[in-house]
């Protein structure tokens, strides 16, 4: 990919004078207000007992929750029951009150998630996020995804807080008899905070109008209702990039590769679909940059404008439905092609009031763009990953190791291992960490002018980069958190970390290197560096210390001089064939059961047919992908051993990976 220009988009994103709690308290009372009229119409206006609704193909809409964060000095914790939840609940009952063949899927991650199973009734599941930012918001890709595998007629992308009225399901109505694969957009508006409501009882469509009198309509926002057919054509034909989901421009993305690729006809409906939300003014800017930064990098959006030619515009003059196709000035109803001149007049009292198009919406400012990095300094973000015990998981990679970093990543998650943090030791894959929503920062003793793509087992590039990690390690043992060291070609079974703190301390307890199947497994320069677990008590502290300095006094890798302090000079601290004693610190270091944490010499496992079933029968914990030199050559051995857990082509996790 060419380099190019470092622009974010802006313009969408303003802040409101109003102090926060006038804001706040005006917004409770606004839904307060909401929620009562719907549950006084949902019963009045039964909508969908008309024949009309009752033909409607199946539907099935996907919404990623969103909750703020509470900073309670020990850490990040999700507001479970906020405005964000009444804002949703409300969006959510206004959805099922459409249509008995409308059904919801809530698709996040996070603390609070969860609870929501149940809560709204049989029609709303909930489905946990595999692919989600280190905040525990889903990526758009794996969102999308998720719809696209829907076995709905319809699938359709929401915002959790986005109330919907009948003419949502007229407007799919009339898109269902297109002969065509479709994608149809609508642009939402927001409502003021203002809203009242004086009517003991209101209906749909009474509702409707108050908020289309309160809405601020002067300017496109960046959300959408976006909906398809199932079909046989894709949305788009790129790679999808990690957009994070309701941060912006995802859905102008989308619709303008949809434009320009022109494989499906993109309806704008906006005209005919009354979407509305409220008002929100906690906006992340440095996640808003980063789904900026991939806007421009992937595809044509930077180049606009789109291709317009498929466009159609979804309009109602005299009661009907009319598709326009402003290409060749031509109207379509009921499969029936004419020419504009007799809906002229309404076609055009339509312009006057027409507050956002879909042409418009993609129309968005260009300014310089600031350098995309992560906000938190590396205490804040220890904060946020790490445990209720204080422990973290810590990953080193380089630029030449990212797909074997995602694949690691995808099996932590597929395990529920999240206190996991990255260690960038170069600037290429601090970026892409940062543009995949990983909780990365900048090794800042990371080597300089060194060539990572060579940089494998023997090199003198090895050598240095591999005492970065015990220098990484002391840094976060004396910050007063544990540390869980993995290489990033570990393959992970299952969980270590209960196994592993049930040992009693002073210990460090590392995976041995000794291929031998027979005979000591702490023999001298067999304790691997690349798997280990330190406590950050004094004892650990002071032997990683010594670590430290005798590997910066050394020409050769970091694990001679782990095992120097570790087990002394040719073993001399060994206390037997798996403990060594360190006298000056009565640090027990225990090689680890070679059964449960295997190194990738030991009973020829990567060798086997069924390498999975082998370490099943095992009891492995994990395997190590070592004593193989070159990243490729690891790669392929993951893979071919169906040990794998990233798709590079989606760039999203493999699902049962």
């Amino acid at each position: 990919m060419r380099p190019r220009k470092k622009r974010y988009y802006d313009g969408h994103y303003k802040r409101n004078n109003y102090s926060s709690s006038m804001i706040s308290a005006a917004i409770v009372v606004a839904f307060v207000l909401i929620c009562i009229a719907f549950f006084l119409f949902v019963h009045e206006d039964a909508a969908f007992e008309t024949p009309e609704f009752k033909s409607l193909p199946s539907i099935e809409i996907f919404t990623a929750p969103r909750f703020n964060y509470n900073n309670n000095g020990n850490g990040f914790s999700q507001n479970c029951r906020g405005e964000e939840f009444s804002a949703m609940e409300l969006a959510i009952r206004s959805w099922l009150a459409l249509s008995p063949k409308i059904s919801v899927v809530l698709y996040g991650h996070g603390s609070c998630f969860m609870d929501f199973n149940g809560v709204f009734g049989p029609r709303v599941t909930v489905e946990s996020a595999k692919d989600f930012t280190f905040m525990g918001t889903p990526l758009f890709s794996s969102l999308v995804a998720r719809a696209q595998a829907s076995k709905a007629d319809i699938s359709v992308l929401i915002d959790p807080d986005t109330i919907l009225f009948p003419d949502f399901i007229s407007a799919l109505q009339s898109s269902v008899h297109l002969n065509s694969d479709w994608l149809l957009v609508s642009i939402p508006q927001t409502f003021s905070f203002d809203l009242k409501v004086n009517s003991n009882r209101i209906k749909f469509s009474e509702l409707q109008n108050i908020l289309a009198i309160k809405s601020e309509s002067s300017e496109c926002g960046d959300r959408a209702v976006i909906a398809w057919n199932k079909g046989k054509r894709a949305l788009q034909p790129l790679v999808w990039p990690s957009f994070i989901t309701g941060k912006g421009f995802h859905n102008q993305w989308l619709i303008h590769e949809a434009l320009s690729s022109e494989l499906r006809l993109v309806v704008d409906a906006s005209l005919t679909v009354s979407g509305f939300y409220p008002q929100t003014f906690n906006e992340s800017k440095w996640e808003i940059s980063i789904n900026a930064k991939l806007a421009a990098s992937y595809g044509s959006f930077q180049f606009r404008p789109s291709n317009n030619f498929n466009l159609l515009k979804l309009v109602q003059c005299s009661g009907r439905h009319l598709f326009y196709y402003a290409a060749n000035n031509t109207i379509y109803f009921d499969k029936v092609q004419e020419q504009t001149h007799s809906w002229a007049n309404c076609l055009h009292h339509l312009s006057l009031r027409e507050s956002c198009s879909v042409p418009k919406w993609l129309k968005v400012k260009m300014v310089e763009e600031t350098q995309v990095a992560l906000p938190f300094s590396l205490e804040s973000l220890l904060r946020i990953v790490a445990d209720e015990n204080k422990t973290v998981v810590l990953g080193i990679a380089g630029n030449n190791y990212r797909d074997i970093l995602m694949s690691w990543v995808c099996r932590l998650r597929h395990l529920s291992v999240s206190n996991f943090i990255v260690a960038a030791i170069d600037t290429d894959i601090y970026d892409f960490s940062v543009l995949q929503g990983l909780p990365v920062f900048k090794d800042p003793f990371a080597p300089t002018e060194i060539g990572l793509k060579d940089c494998h087992f023997g090199t003198t590039c090895f050598q240095r980069v591999t005492k970065v990690k015990s220098r990484l390690v002391l840094h976060l043992l004396q910050m007063g958190y544990n540390v869980l060291l993995s290489d990033v070609d570990v393959y992970w079974f299952q969980n270590p970390l209960p196994f592993l703190r049930a040992f009693e301390p002073p210990v460090l307890l590392a995976q041995s290197d000794e291929f031998n199947e027979i005979g000591p497994i702490n023999m001298p320069h067999r304790l691997n560096s690349g798997f280990y677990y330190a406590r950050a008590d004094h004892p650990t502290i002071s032997a990683i210390s010594r670590v430290v300095k005798h590997a910066s006094l050394s020409k050769l890798s970091e694990q001679p001089s782990f095992y120097k302090v570790l087990c002394g000079e040719g073993g001399g601290h060994r206390l037997n064939g798996t403990h060594c004693v360190d006298p000056q610190t009565q640090l027990t270091a225990i090689a680890l059961d070679r059964k449960l944490f295997p190194n990738g010499a030991f009973l020829g496992l990567w060798q086997e047919h069924d390498v999975l079933g082998a370490c099943k029968t095992l009891g492995c914990y994990i395997l190590h992908n070592n004593w193989l030199t070159g990243w490729e050559k690891k790669i392929k051995r993951q893979i071919s051993s169906k040990l794998w857990a990233y798709d590079v082509h989606s760039r999203l996790c493999l699902h049962g990976s």
